[in-house]
């Protein structure tokens, strides 16, 4: 077992220590893998900074440039743009010019170490640069390469897109390359000028030249290089076999996405947290009732107790729907379901009916519009019916362009809305609320058949 490796990658490194032992074992080939490629042979891995990558071993060559060991050094971006790409995305790069950590000129080919889909490592072999080499370079590319200054089919205004945009021949070869691309490739830490590199070498991806060819058009999903996000089409020219790469940065946008869905839940936490405490406040309040003797504290309280809890009701809802609104229909069911009424174990209501239309009102109204329907509900308890009775109460919702109308309906023994209309406070919390929050209007009609109350409110959920 290599020490140095083990300690290395769990000082820089978040690699488990499976990772860490496919690479103590691929450590013992790269004598042979120098040897084989008359090259220098390192392995770096991730660290934590997405532009830096730590050398954890190596295997220099007979005669190699280095004067002393890089293990335990940082391969930064800017300087081995081939390692650092490899290990970003898993694709392999042949021959891709760098810089040394001595700050000698080299060329790089790289291969993804994998652990099953997981990328832990990127496998270098390493030549220096030659006078030779470079010669011999730039006539291969020269005769690969079509002059983009004389290629007409590259359009001027693409210097000024956005994009990163990239234009292939048939042989894979790039032809031009727009400002914006030169820009990204930059950054990724590319030192030589883009035209004349072949495909294998610019592809961000792990796919092929050729797959592209026949597929005609594909898009990668969102592809992270550091932090940063990209997105990636490939087309081909209509009428000949040149390949649009076209490089989107959603950076931006992926970290606004991000924020919100972070806002979101905050507010998501806070609603429950809210409700937790009104429920905590219902519940001290219940067991004090429980210690009066008189009836009508006992009554006072309970109605107490379910105005708290017809708010905590909107923030359960809120805490489990992120975008603000609320199913009234939903809402309504949920006061139901939370609250105890007066005459509620006496049996005088044999049910509650809600029905109506699919309509929403926003977060800020919820909680007013549950207040509203739990006094409406609280009142047909206490009034509507005798003991004994088996009334039914009936809430509907309709909406139409302009309104939301929500209709509490019974068939109990009615009242006289203008004698009541002083004396009772719920129906005066009911219309102040419904007037001042929701900026609505309340109808009551009331026979000895029963009582029907309808509000109605500007709609603009």
């Amino acid at each position: 077992m290599d020490r140095k490796i083990k300690k290395l990658c769990q000082a820089y490194t978040n690699l488990t220590k499976e990772d860490i032992e496919i690479l103590e074992n691929l450590n013992t080939f790269l004598p042979l893998l120098s040897e084989t490629h008359g090259g220098d042979v390192f392995i770096d891995c991730k660290t934590w900074d997405s532009n830096a990558a730590i050398v954890v071993a190596e295997a220099l060559k007979p005669g190699t440039s280095y004067k002393e060991t890089v293990v335990g050094k940082l391969a930064y971006r800017e300087n081995e743009p081939a390692a650092l790409r490899t290990l970003s995305t898993g694709v392999r790069t042949l021959r891709l010019s760098g810089v040394s950590q001595e700050n000698n000129p080299i060329l790089q080919t790289t291969t993804a170490i994998k652990n099953q889909d997981k990328v832990i490592g990127v496998l270098i072999i390493e030549n220096d640069v030659s006078e030779e080499f470079i010669e011999k370079n730039k006539l291969m590319e020269n005769q690969m390469y079509e002059n983009p200054k004389t290629s007409s089919f590259i359009p001027i205004v693409s210097d000024y897109v956005v994009d990163s945009l990239l234009i292939f021949n048939k042989e894979g070869v790039l032809q031009y390359a727009n400002n914006s691309a030169k820009t990204f490739y930059r950054f990724l830490g590319y030192k030589e000028d883009l035209e004349g590199m072949h495909f294998t070498n610019l592809a961000l991806e792990n796919t092929s030249f050729e797959r592209i060819l026949q597929e005609k058009y594909l898009e990668t999903k969102e592809l992270y290089i550091g932090e940063n996000c990209y997105n990636i089409k490939y087309s081909l020219f209509q009428g000949d076999e040149r390949l649009i790469m076209i490089i989107r940065d959603q950076t931006q946008l992926m970290r606004q996405k991000k924020a919100l869905i972070t806002k979101s839940v905050a507010i998501q936490e806070i609603h429950h947290r809210v409700k937790n405490n009104l429920q905590t406040i219902a519940s001290l309040l219940r067991m004090q009732s429980r210690r009066s003797k008189n009836p009508q504290l006992t009554i006072a309280f309970q109605e107490s107790i379910n105005r708290i809890l017809s708010i905590a009701t909107t923030h359960e809802i809120l805490a489990k729907d992120l975008d603000g609104h609320i199913l009234i229909i939903e809402l309504i069911k949920k006061v139901l379901s939370n609250t105890i009424y007066t005459g509620q174990d006496e049996g005088r209501v044999k049910e509650v009916q809600v029905e109506g239309d699919p309509t929403y009102i926003d977060a800020n109204k919820g909680t007013t519009l549950a207040l509203v329907i739990n006094e409406l509900i609280s009142n047909a308890y206490e009034h509507a019916f005798k003991p004994g009775d088996q009334g039914t109460i009936r809430v509907q919702v309709k909406r139409d362009i302009f309104k939301n109308h929500i209709i509490v309906e019974d068939n109990g023994c009615g009242f006289d809305p203008e004698e009541e209309n002083g004396n009772s406070f719920g129906l005066n919390i009911v219309r102040g609320l419904v007037q001042e929050a929701l900026q609505g209007d309340v109808h009551f009609t009331s026979s000895e058949k029963g009582t029907k109350i309808k509000l109605s409110f500007i709609n603009r959920a």
